[in-house]
Protein backbone atom coordinates (compact mmCIF):
# COMPACT_ATOMS: atom_id res chain seq x y z
CA UNK A 1 0.00 0.00 0.00
CA UNK A 2 2.82 2.41 0.87
CA UNK A 3 4.49 1.71 -2.49
CA UNK A 4 1.22 2.37 -4.32
CA UNK A 5 0.69 5.68 -2.52
CA UNK A 6 4.29 6.71 -3.21
CA UNK A 7 3.82 5.90 -6.89
CA UNK A 8 0.63 7.96 -6.97
CA UNK A 9 2.34 10.96 -5.36
CA UNK A 10 5.31 10.78 -7.74
CA UNK A 11 3.00 10.37 -10.75
CA UNK A 12 0.91 13.30 -9.60
CA UNK A 13 3.97 15.49 -9.24
CA UNK A 14 5.12 14.56 -12.73
CA UNK A 15 1.64 15.28 -14.11
CA UNK A 16 1.62 18.72 -12.51
CA UNK A 17 5.03 19.54 -13.96
CA UNK A 18 4.03 18.18 -17.35
CA UNK A 19 0.78 20.16 -17.41
CA UNK A 20 2.27 23.38 -16.12
CA UNK A 21 5.65 23.19 -17.75
CA UNK A 22 7.10 23.89 -14.30
CA UNK A 23 5.71 27.47 -14.16
CA UNK A 24 2.41 29.21 -14.68
CA UNK A 25 3.84 31.23 -17.56
CA UNK A 26 4.64 28.05 -19.47
CA UNK A 27 1.01 26.91 -19.44
CA UNK A 28 -0.41 26.68 -22.98
CA UNK A 29 -2.57 29.67 -23.95
CA UNK A 30 -3.37 29.02 -27.57
CA UNK A 31 -1.68 31.50 -29.90
CA UNK A 32 -2.09 34.63 -27.74
CA UNK A 33 1.13 36.68 -27.90
CA UNK A 34 3.15 37.86 -24.93
CA UNK A 35 1.56 41.33 -25.18
CA UNK A 36 -1.80 39.85 -24.26
CA UNK A 37 -3.47 41.24 -27.39
CA UNK A 38 -5.46 38.69 -29.40
CA UNK A 39 -4.03 37.61 -32.71
CA UNK A 40 -6.13 37.56 -35.88
CA UNK A 41 -6.35 33.77 -35.58
CA UNK A 42 -7.62 34.08 -32.03
CA UNK A 43 -10.21 36.65 -33.04
CA UNK A 44 -11.43 34.33 -35.80
CA UNK A 45 -11.72 31.48 -33.30
CA UNK A 46 -13.71 33.65 -30.91
CA UNK A 47 -16.17 34.41 -33.71
CA UNK A 48 -16.36 30.71 -34.56
CA UNK A 49 -17.18 29.79 -30.95
CA UNK A 50 -19.88 32.43 -30.42
CA UNK A 51 -22.81 30.42 -31.88
CA UNK A 52 -21.99 27.50 -29.60
CA UNK A 53 -21.66 29.49 -26.36
CA UNK A 54 -24.46 30.56 -24.05
CA UNK A 55 -24.89 34.27 -24.90
CA UNK A 56 -25.94 35.06 -21.32
CA UNK A 57 -23.08 33.27 -19.57
CA UNK A 58 -20.30 34.95 -17.61
CA UNK A 59 -17.15 34.23 -19.62
CA UNK A 60 -14.60 34.49 -16.81
CA UNK A 61 -12.99 37.70 -18.05
CA UNK A 62 -14.03 39.55 -14.89
CA UNK A 63 -12.53 39.30 -11.40
CA UNK A 64 -15.24 39.11 -8.78
CA UNK A 65 -14.82 41.36 -5.74
CA UNK A 66 -15.06 39.94 -2.20
CA UNK A 67 -18.54 38.58 -1.57
CA UNK A 68 -21.05 40.77 0.27
CA UNK A 69 -23.08 37.70 1.18
CA UNK A 70 -23.78 37.86 4.94
CA UNK A 71 -23.37 34.10 5.13
CA UNK A 72 -19.99 34.08 3.35
CA UNK A 73 -16.68 33.46 5.05
CA UNK A 74 -17.98 30.97 7.61
CA UNK A 75 -16.08 27.73 7.33
CA UNK A 76 -15.13 24.76 9.46
CA UNK A 77 -17.66 23.04 11.72
CA UNK A 78 -20.25 25.72 12.41
CA UNK A 79 -23.91 24.68 12.46
CA UNK A 80 -26.62 25.51 9.97
CA UNK A 81 -28.81 28.58 10.34
CA UNK A 82 -32.45 28.77 9.30
CA UNK A 83 -33.79 31.17 6.70
CA UNK A 84 -36.08 33.75 8.32
CA UNK A 85 -38.47 34.37 5.42
CA UNK A 86 -41.74 35.59 6.92
CA UNK A 87 -43.66 34.32 3.89
CA UNK A 88 -42.34 30.75 4.18
CA UNK A 89 -44.93 28.00 3.83
CA UNK A 90 -45.24 25.30 6.53
CA UNK A 91 -42.27 22.93 6.22
CA UNK A 92 -44.47 19.84 6.31
CA UNK A 93 -46.01 20.98 3.01
CA UNK A 94 -43.30 23.08 1.38
CA UNK A 95 -40.07 22.01 3.03
CA UNK A 96 -37.54 24.51 4.38
CA UNK A 97 -34.33 26.22 3.29
CA UNK A 98 -31.43 26.64 5.71
CA UNK A 99 -27.95 28.10 5.43
CA UNK A 100 -24.82 26.04 5.93
CA UNK A 101 -21.48 27.75 6.55
CA UNK A 102 -20.45 29.19 3.20
CA UNK A 103 -17.59 28.14 1.01
CA UNK A 104 -14.57 30.46 0.73
CA UNK A 105 -15.62 33.53 -1.25
CA UNK A 106 -12.81 32.97 -3.77
CA UNK A 107 -13.78 29.33 -4.39
CA UNK A 108 -16.23 28.91 -7.28
CA UNK A 109 -17.45 25.32 -7.13
CA UNK A 110 -18.65 24.27 -10.57
CA UNK A 111 -18.35 20.47 -10.41
CA UNK A 112 -19.51 17.94 -7.78
CA UNK A 113 -19.04 14.20 -7.31
CA UNK A 114 -20.48 12.44 -4.24
CA UNK A 115 -19.02 9.17 -2.95
CA UNK A 116 -19.91 6.20 -0.72
CA UNK A 117 -17.31 7.42 1.80
CA UNK A 118 -19.65 10.28 2.66
CA UNK A 119 -17.17 12.76 1.24
CA UNK A 120 -18.05 15.07 -1.64
CA UNK A 121 -15.55 16.38 -4.17
CA UNK A 122 -16.06 20.03 -5.12
CA UNK A 123 -14.04 21.18 -8.13
CA UNK A 124 -13.43 24.74 -9.29
CA UNK A 125 -10.17 24.48 -11.23
CA UNK A 126 -9.57 28.10 -12.25
CA UNK A 127 -13.15 28.78 -11.18
CA UNK A 128 -14.26 30.72 -14.26
CA UNK A 129 -11.54 33.26 -13.51
CA UNK A 130 -8.96 34.07 -16.17
CA UNK A 131 -6.62 35.59 -13.57
CA UNK A 132 -6.54 32.27 -11.71
CA UNK A 133 -5.87 30.46 -14.96
CA UNK A 134 -2.97 32.72 -15.88
CA UNK A 135 -1.52 32.25 -12.39
CA UNK A 136 -1.87 28.45 -12.58
CA UNK A 137 -4.09 28.59 -9.47
CA UNK A 138 -6.49 25.62 -9.54
CA UNK A 139 -8.54 24.46 -6.55
CA UNK A 140 -10.71 21.62 -5.31
CA UNK A 141 -12.19 20.89 -1.90
CA UNK A 142 -13.25 17.75 -0.09
CA UNK A 143 -16.36 18.31 1.99
CA UNK A 144 -17.88 16.04 4.63
CA UNK A 145 -21.49 17.23 5.07
CA UNK A 146 -21.85 15.34 8.38
CA UNK A 147 -18.91 16.98 10.14
CA UNK A 148 -18.80 20.01 7.80
CA UNK A 149 -15.05 19.56 7.45
CA UNK A 150 -13.61 21.10 4.27
CA UNK A 151 -10.07 20.55 3.02
CA UNK A 152 -8.43 22.13 0.00
CA UNK A 153 -7.03 19.51 -2.38
CA UNK A 154 -3.99 20.03 -4.64
CA UNK A 155 -5.43 20.21 -8.16
CA UNK A 156 -2.93 19.31 -10.91
CA UNK A 157 -4.51 20.97 -13.95
CA UNK A 158 -7.35 23.32 -14.80
CA UNK A 159 -10.38 21.04 -14.51
CA UNK A 160 -12.81 23.93 -14.96
CA UNK A 161 -15.53 22.88 -17.43
CA UNK A 162 -14.46 19.22 -17.38
CA UNK A 163 -16.77 16.21 -17.40
CA UNK A 164 -17.02 13.86 -14.41
CA UNK A 165 -18.77 10.89 -12.84
CA UNK A 166 -18.31 8.41 -10.00
CA UNK A 167 -16.53 5.33 -11.34
CA UNK A 168 -17.80 1.83 -10.51
CA UNK A 169 -14.75 1.39 -8.24
CA UNK A 170 -15.72 4.43 -6.14
CA UNK A 171 -13.23 6.97 -7.49
CA UNK A 172 -14.28 10.18 -9.20
CA UNK A 173 -13.30 10.37 -12.86
CA UNK A 174 -12.65 13.94 -14.05
CA UNK A 175 -11.75 14.43 -17.72
CA UNK A 176 -11.22 17.46 -19.93
CA UNK A 177 -11.15 21.06 -18.77
CA UNK A 178 -9.64 24.37 -19.84
CA UNK A 179 -6.30 24.88 -21.58
CA UNK A 180 -7.00 28.51 -22.61
CA UNK A 181 -9.53 31.28 -21.98
CA UNK A 182 -11.10 33.48 -24.67
CA UNK A 183 -11.17 31.63 -26.97
CA UNK A 184 -11.65 28.51 -24.88
CA UNK A 185 -9.50 25.49 -25.69
CA UNK A 186 -10.27 22.01 -24.40
CA UNK A 187 -7.88 19.94 -22.31
CA UNK A 188 -6.98 16.25 -22.56
CA UNK A 189 -6.51 16.06 -18.77
CA UNK A 190 -7.82 12.93 -17.07
CA UNK A 191 -7.68 12.05 -13.37
CA UNK A 192 -9.30 9.59 -10.99
CA UNK A 193 -9.77 11.15 -7.57
CA UNK A 194 -9.33 8.66 -4.71
CA UNK A 195 -11.66 9.57 -1.83
CA UNK A 196 -9.61 7.52 0.63
CA UNK A 197 -6.20 9.07 -0.10
CA UNK A 198 -7.75 12.37 -1.24
CA UNK A 199 -5.37 12.54 -4.19
CA UNK A 200 -5.94 13.07 -7.92
CA UNK A 201 -4.39 10.03 -9.59
CA UNK A 202 -3.35 10.61 -13.22
CA UNK A 203 -4.86 8.08 -15.62
CA UNK A 204 -4.63 7.73 -19.40
CA UNK A 205 -5.41 11.09 -20.95
CA UNK A 206 -8.24 11.76 -23.34
CA UNK A 207 -7.39 11.43 -27.02
CA UNK A 208 -9.34 14.61 -27.79
CA UNK A 209 -9.25 17.84 -25.78
CA UNK A 210 -12.65 18.60 -24.27
CA UNK A 211 -14.14 21.79 -22.82
CA UNK A 212 -17.81 21.26 -21.80
CA UNK A 213 -18.05 17.48 -22.37
CA UNK A 214 -20.71 15.16 -20.98
CA UNK A 215 -19.68 11.83 -19.41
CA UNK A 216 -22.11 8.91 -19.18
CA UNK A 217 -21.44 5.51 -17.61
CA UNK A 218 -22.54 2.74 -19.94
CA UNK A 219 -23.97 -0.72 -19.24
CA UNK A 220 -20.49 -2.26 -19.30
CA UNK A 221 -19.11 0.17 -16.68
CA UNK A 222 -17.09 2.21 -19.20
CA UNK A 223 -17.47 5.97 -19.55
CA UNK A 224 -18.58 7.68 -22.76
CA UNK A 225 -17.12 11.17 -23.36
CA UNK A 226 -19.15 13.30 -25.77
CA UNK A 227 -18.93 16.84 -27.11
CA UNK A 228 -17.15 20.06 -26.22
CA UNK A 229 -14.46 22.25 -27.76
CA UNK A 230 -11.28 20.34 -28.57
CA UNK A 231 -7.68 21.43 -28.02
CA UNK A 232 -7.88 23.69 -31.10
CA UNK A 233 -11.08 25.36 -29.89
CA UNK A 234 -13.26 23.67 -32.52
CA UNK A 235 -16.40 21.63 -31.81
CA UNK A 236 -15.44 17.99 -31.72
CA UNK A 237 -17.61 15.34 -33.34
CA UNK A 238 -15.43 12.54 -31.93
CA UNK A 239 -16.68 10.43 -29.02
CA UNK A 240 -14.40 8.26 -26.94
CA UNK A 241 -14.71 5.55 -24.32
CA UNK A 242 -12.68 5.27 -21.12
CA UNK A 243 -12.16 1.79 -19.67
CA UNK A 244 -11.35 2.20 -15.93
CA UNK A 245 -10.22 -1.42 -15.57
CA UNK A 246 -7.73 -1.36 -18.45
CA UNK A 247 -7.07 2.40 -18.06
CA UNK A 248 -7.45 3.02 -21.79
CA UNK A 249 -9.23 5.57 -23.96
CA UNK A 250 -10.59 4.59 -27.38
CA UNK A 251 -12.15 6.85 -29.98
CA UNK A 252 -15.36 5.54 -31.55
CA UNK A 253 -16.22 5.39 -35.26
CA UNK A 254 -19.35 7.54 -34.90
CA UNK A 255 -18.97 11.19 -35.91
CA UNK A 256 -21.73 13.44 -34.60
CA UNK A 257 -21.71 17.00 -33.29
CA UNK A 258 -23.70 17.81 -30.15
CA UNK A 259 -24.26 20.97 -28.11
CA UNK A 260 -21.74 21.75 -25.39
CA UNK A 261 -22.55 19.71 -22.28
CA UNK A 262 -25.19 17.74 -24.19
CA UNK A 263 -28.04 16.37 -22.10
CA UNK A 264 -27.52 12.70 -22.91
CA UNK A 265 -29.04 9.79 -20.97
CA UNK A 266 -28.52 6.04 -21.22
CA UNK A 267 -31.85 4.55 -22.32
CA UNK A 268 -33.23 1.11 -21.53
CA UNK A 269 -32.64 0.03 -25.13
CA UNK A 270 -28.90 0.51 -24.64
CA UNK A 271 -28.70 3.60 -26.82
CA UNK A 272 -27.86 7.11 -25.66
CA UNK A 273 -30.77 9.53 -25.83
CA UNK A 274 -29.83 13.12 -26.70
CA UNK A 275 -32.61 15.33 -25.36
CA UNK A 276 -31.88 18.95 -26.04
CA UNK A 277 -31.50 19.94 -29.67
CA UNK A 278 -34.05 20.58 -32.38
CA UNK A 279 -33.48 16.98 -33.46
CA UNK A 280 -33.46 14.84 -30.29
CA UNK A 281 -32.99 11.14 -30.71
CA UNK A 282 -31.36 7.81 -29.88
CA UNK A 283 -27.67 7.60 -30.67
CA UNK A 284 -25.60 4.44 -30.97
CA UNK A 285 -21.97 5.62 -31.01
CA UNK A 286 -20.74 2.08 -31.66
CA UNK A 287 -22.91 1.38 -34.71
CA UNK A 288 -22.89 5.05 -35.77
CA UNK A 289 -26.70 5.30 -36.02
CA UNK A 290 -29.08 8.06 -34.94
CA UNK A 291 -32.86 7.65 -34.67
CA UNK A 292 -34.67 11.00 -34.48
CA UNK A 293 -37.80 11.52 -32.39
CA UNK A 294 -40.46 14.20 -32.68
CA UNK A 295 -41.47 17.10 -30.46
CA UNK A 296 -38.05 18.61 -29.74
CA UNK A 297 -37.31 22.13 -28.64
CA UNK A 298 -35.14 24.91 -30.02
CA UNK A 299 -34.45 26.45 -26.58
CA UNK A 300 -30.81 26.97 -25.65
CA UNK A 301 -29.50 23.49 -24.81
CA UNK A 302 -26.99 24.65 -22.19
CA UNK A 303 -29.66 26.41 -20.14
CA UNK A 304 -32.35 23.75 -19.68
CA UNK A 305 -32.67 20.75 -17.37
CA UNK A 306 -33.48 17.09 -18.09
CA UNK A 307 -34.35 14.26 -15.70
CA UNK A 308 -36.11 10.92 -15.62
CA UNK A 309 -39.41 11.30 -13.76
CA UNK A 310 -40.15 8.46 -11.35
CA UNK A 311 -38.82 4.93 -11.75
CA UNK A 312 -36.25 4.82 -14.53
CA UNK A 313 -37.77 1.55 -15.75
CA UNK A 314 -40.78 3.58 -16.91
CA UNK A 315 -38.43 5.62 -19.13
CA UNK A 316 -40.33 8.91 -18.75
CA UNK A 317 -37.79 11.65 -19.45
CA UNK A 318 -38.58 15.34 -18.94
CA UNK A 319 -36.84 18.43 -20.31
CA UNK A 320 -37.73 21.71 -18.66
CA UNK A 321 -37.17 25.44 -18.89
CA UNK A 322 -34.32 26.98 -20.84
CA UNK A 323 -33.78 30.12 -22.87
CA UNK A 324 -33.54 32.52 -24.61
CA UNK A 325 -36.07 33.97 -23.86
CA UNK A 326 -36.59 31.83 -20.79
CA UNK A 327 -39.58 29.49 -20.83
CA UNK A 328 -41.80 27.80 -18.23
CA UNK A 329 -42.60 24.85 -20.47
CA UNK A 330 -41.71 21.21 -19.94
CA UNK A 331 -41.83 18.26 -22.32
CA UNK A 332 -42.02 14.55 -21.54
CA UNK A 333 -41.11 11.58 -23.69
CA UNK A 334 -41.62 7.87 -23.04
CA UNK A 335 -38.42 6.35 -24.38
CA UNK A 336 -40.05 2.89 -24.38
CA UNK A 337 -43.00 3.90 -26.57
CA UNK A 338 -43.29 2.33 -30.05
CA UNK A 339 -42.79 5.79 -31.57
CA UNK A 340 -41.26 8.00 -28.87
CA UNK A 341 -42.35 11.64 -29.21
CA UNK A 342 -42.09 14.59 -26.85
CA UNK A 343 -45.43 15.85 -25.55
CA UNK A 344 -46.25 18.88 -23.39
CA UNK A 345 -45.64 18.41 -19.69
CA UNK A 346 -46.73 20.30 -16.57
CA UNK A 347 -45.99 24.02 -16.66
CA UNK A 348 -43.32 25.36 -14.32
CA UNK A 349 -44.17 28.03 -11.78
CA UNK A 350 -41.77 30.47 -13.44
CA UNK A 351 -40.04 30.95 -16.76
CA UNK A 352 -36.39 30.20 -16.16
CA UNK A 353 -33.14 28.84 -17.46
CA UNK A 354 -30.28 27.41 -15.34
CA UNK A 355 -32.76 25.37 -13.31
CA UNK A 356 -31.90 21.89 -12.07
CA UNK A 357 -33.90 18.78 -11.14
CA UNK A 358 -33.19 16.11 -8.53
CA UNK A 359 -34.76 12.68 -8.02
CA UNK A 360 -35.74 12.48 -4.34
CA UNK A 361 -35.68 9.13 -2.49
CA UNK A 362 -39.49 9.06 -2.11
CA UNK A 363 -39.85 8.99 -5.91
CA UNK A 364 -40.78 12.64 -6.42
CA UNK A 365 -38.86 15.13 -8.55
CA UNK A 366 -37.59 18.43 -7.08
CA UNK A 367 -36.70 21.46 -9.19
CA UNK A 368 -35.11 24.75 -8.15
CA UNK A 369 -32.54 27.39 -9.18
CA UNK A 370 -32.46 29.50 -12.33
CA UNK A 371 -33.94 32.74 -13.58
CA UNK A 372 -35.33 34.56 -16.60
CA UNK A 373 -31.86 36.00 -17.34
CA UNK A 374 -28.35 35.62 -16.01
CA UNK A 375 -28.73 38.70 -13.82
CA UNK A 376 -29.31 38.91 -10.08
CA UNK A 377 -32.48 40.95 -10.62
CA UNK A 378 -33.86 38.20 -12.87
CA UNK A 379 -33.14 35.31 -10.48
CA UNK A 380 -36.15 33.18 -9.59
CA UNK A 381 -36.76 31.92 -6.03
CA UNK A 382 -39.34 29.45 -7.36
CA UNK A 383 -39.04 25.77 -6.41
CA UNK A 384 -41.48 22.88 -6.82
CA UNK A 385 -42.03 19.15 -6.40
CA UNK A 386 -43.57 16.80 -8.99
CA UNK A 387 -45.33 13.68 -7.71
CA UNK A 388 -45.31 11.85 -11.04
CA UNK A 389 -45.19 12.51 -14.77
CA UNK A 390 -48.97 13.06 -15.03
CA UNK A 391 -49.34 15.47 -12.10
CA UNK A 392 -48.92 19.23 -11.79
CA UNK A 393 -46.02 20.83 -9.95
CA UNK A 394 -46.64 21.47 -6.25
CA UNK A 395 -45.01 24.70 -5.04
CA UNK A 396 -42.19 24.25 -2.55
CA UNK A 397 -40.62 26.77 -0.22
CA UNK A 398 -38.93 29.48 -2.33
CA UNK A 399 -35.23 30.20 -2.05
CA UNK A 400 -34.45 32.71 0.74
CA UNK A 401 -34.86 36.36 -0.13
CA UNK A 402 -31.80 37.88 -1.75
CA UNK A 403 -30.38 34.56 -2.97
CA UNK A 404 -29.71 33.75 -6.62
CA UNK A 405 -28.77 30.54 -8.40
CA UNK A 406 -27.97 31.29 -12.04
CA UNK A 407 -25.19 30.23 -14.43
CA UNK A 408 -23.04 27.41 -12.98
CA UNK A 409 -25.63 26.67 -10.28
CA UNK A 410 -25.76 23.18 -8.78
CA UNK A 411 -28.48 21.11 -7.10
CA UNK A 412 -27.80 17.67 -5.60
CA UNK A 413 -29.01 15.16 -3.02
CA UNK A 414 -27.19 14.38 0.25
CA UNK A 415 -27.07 11.06 2.09
CA UNK A 416 -29.52 12.42 4.69
CA UNK A 417 -32.21 13.22 2.09
CA UNK A 418 -31.60 16.97 2.04
CA UNK A 419 -30.72 18.86 -1.16
CA UNK A 420 -27.82 21.28 -1.63
CA UNK A 421 -28.14 24.39 -3.80
CA UNK A 422 -24.92 26.25 -4.50
CA UNK A 423 -22.97 28.51 -6.88
CA UNK A 424 -24.14 31.36 -9.09
CA UNK A 425 -22.16 33.30 -11.68
CA UNK A 426 -24.33 36.17 -12.96
CA UNK A 427 -23.35 38.03 -16.08
CA UNK A 428 -20.47 40.42 -15.46
CA UNK A 429 -18.91 38.38 -12.68
CA UNK A 430 -19.51 41.02 -10.00
CA UNK A 431 -22.09 39.28 -7.78
CA UNK A 432 -21.03 35.66 -7.52
CA UNK A 433 -22.57 33.72 -4.64
CA UNK A 434 -20.63 31.52 -2.23
CA UNK A 435 -23.58 30.82 0.06
CA UNK A 436 -24.46 27.18 0.73
CA UNK A 437 -28.19 26.50 0.89
CA UNK A 438 -29.69 23.23 2.08
CA UNK A 439 -33.29 22.27 1.36
CA UNK A 440 -35.17 19.88 3.65
CA UNK A 441 -38.10 18.34 1.73
CA UNK A 442 -41.49 17.95 3.43
CA UNK A 443 -40.80 14.29 4.22
CA UNK A 444 -38.31 15.44 6.89
CA UNK A 445 -41.10 17.17 8.85
CA UNK A 446 -43.65 14.35 9.15
CA UNK A 447 -42.31 12.37 12.08
CA UNK A 448 -39.53 9.92 12.80
CA UNK A 449 -37.80 8.48 9.77
CA UNK A 450 -37.23 4.77 9.12
CA UNK A 451 -33.89 3.31 10.17
CA UNK A 452 -32.18 0.67 8.03
CA UNK A 453 -31.16 -2.26 10.25
CA UNK A 454 -30.16 -4.75 7.57
CA UNK A 455 -29.00 -4.24 3.99
CA UNK A 456 -26.28 -5.63 1.73
CA UNK A 457 -23.29 -3.67 0.48
CA UNK A 458 -22.24 -5.82 -2.48
CA UNK A 459 -25.09 -6.73 -4.83
CA UNK A 460 -25.28 -8.46 -8.21
CA UNK A 461 -27.67 -8.20 -11.15
CA UNK A 462 -30.72 -10.40 -10.61
CA UNK A 463 -29.80 -11.15 -7.01
CA UNK A 464 -32.18 -11.13 -4.04
CA UNK A 465 -31.07 -9.79 -0.65
CA UNK A 466 -32.56 -9.62 2.84
CA UNK A 467 -33.34 -6.12 4.10
CA UNK A 468 -34.93 -4.73 7.24
CA UNK A 469 -35.85 -1.34 8.63
CA UNK A 470 -37.74 0.01 11.60
CA UNK A 471 -40.57 2.50 11.12
CA UNK A 472 -42.67 4.54 13.54
CA UNK A 473 -46.34 4.82 12.66
CA UNK A 474 -45.88 3.11 9.32
CA UNK A 475 -44.44 0.13 7.53
CA UNK A 476 -41.49 -0.22 5.18
CA UNK A 477 -42.71 -1.93 2.04
CA UNK A 478 -40.17 -0.58 -0.42
CA UNK A 479 -36.54 0.29 -0.80
CA UNK A 480 -35.55 2.90 -3.35
CA UNK A 481 -32.32 3.46 -5.25
CA UNK A 482 -30.78 6.72 -6.40
CA UNK A 483 -27.55 7.31 -8.31
CA UNK A 484 -24.43 9.01 -7.00
CA UNK A 485 -24.71 12.75 -7.75
CA UNK A 486 -22.23 14.25 -10.23
CA UNK A 487 -23.82 17.54 -11.35
CA UNK A 488 -22.38 20.46 -13.26
CA UNK A 489 -23.90 23.31 -15.30
CA UNK A 490 -27.48 22.48 -14.21
CA UNK A 491 -27.25 18.88 -15.39
CA UNK A 492 -26.48 15.34 -14.20
CA UNK A 493 -26.74 12.89 -17.09
CA UNK A 494 -26.22 9.82 -14.87
CA UNK A 495 -29.05 10.59 -12.45
CA UNK A 496 -31.77 7.96 -12.00
CA UNK A 497 -34.26 6.59 -9.44
CA UNK A 498 -35.74 3.13 -8.96
CA UNK A 499 -38.19 1.59 -6.47
CA UNK A 500 -37.79 -1.98 -5.18
CA UNK A 501 -40.70 -3.63 -3.32
CA UNK A 502 -39.84 -5.48 -0.13
CA UNK A 503 -41.29 -8.99 -0.50
CA UNK A 504 -40.90 -11.46 2.36
CA UNK A 505 -38.12 -9.30 3.76
CA UNK A 506 -36.12 -9.27 0.53
CA UNK A 507 -35.46 -7.00 -2.44
CA UNK A 508 -34.62 -8.13 -5.98
CA UNK A 509 -31.99 -6.24 -7.96
CA UNK A 510 -32.91 -5.66 -11.63
CA UNK A 511 -31.18 -7.76 -14.26
CA UNK A 512 -30.73 -4.95 -16.77
CA UNK A 513 -27.43 -3.07 -16.89
CA UNK A 514 -29.01 -0.32 -18.99
CA UNK A 515 -31.45 0.42 -16.15
CA UNK A 516 -28.73 0.53 -13.49
CA UNK A 517 -25.19 0.55 -14.91
CA UNK A 518 -22.49 -0.97 -12.67
CA UNK A 519 -21.40 1.18 -9.77
CA UNK A 520 -22.27 2.64 -6.38
CA UNK A 521 -25.84 3.63 -5.51
CA UNK A 522 -27.73 4.94 -2.50
CA UNK A 523 -30.33 2.58 -1.02
CA UNK A 524 -33.18 4.11 1.02
CA UNK A 525 -35.88 2.56 3.17
CA UNK A 526 -39.15 4.41 2.48
CA UNK A 527 -42.11 3.86 4.77
CA UNK A 528 -45.84 3.93 4.01
CA UNK A 529 -45.97 7.64 4.93
CA UNK A 530 -43.34 8.48 2.31
CA UNK A 531 -40.53 9.11 4.80
CA UNK A 532 -37.07 7.95 3.66
CA UNK A 533 -34.26 6.70 5.87
CA UNK A 534 -30.72 7.97 5.71
CA UNK A 535 -29.04 6.45 2.65
CA UNK A 536 -27.14 3.16 2.76
CA UNK A 537 -24.68 2.71 -0.11
CA UNK A 538 -24.66 -0.45 -2.22
CA UNK A 539 -22.16 -1.57 -4.86
CA UNK A 540 -23.69 -3.15 -7.96
CA UNK A 541 -21.46 -5.41 -10.06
Amino acid sequence: MFARKLTVVVSLALAILTAAGGTASARPRGDQPASGKPTPAELRLREYQKPFLDPRADNGEYVAPPSSDPHAGHHGQESATTSTDATAMPPESGGRWDYLPSLPSDFNAVHVVASPTGKILLVAGSGNNKVNFEAGSFTSYIWDPVTNERRMIPTPEDLFCAGHVLLPDGRALVGGGTSAYGPFLGSTAMYAFDFETEVYEPVTRLQVGRWYPSVITGPDGRQLFVGGFDETGKKTNIAEIYDPVADTTTTLPARRTFPNYPRIHLAANGKYFQATTATPGFWDPFASTYQKVGGGTAAAPNAMASCFVGDVRDQNLMVMGGGWPATNTTRIIDLDAPQPTFRPGPTLGAAKAYLSCVNLPDGTLFEANGGSDNKVAAASPEAAILQNHTSAWTPAAPLPAGEHRLYHSLLFLLDNGQVISMTSNPLGGTSRSSSLLVYSPPYLFTGQRPIVTQAPVEVAYGGTYPVAATATGGTVDRMTVTSAPSPTHSMDSNQRYLSLPVVNGQIAIPTSRTILPPGWYRLWAVDSLGRPSVAHWIHLT
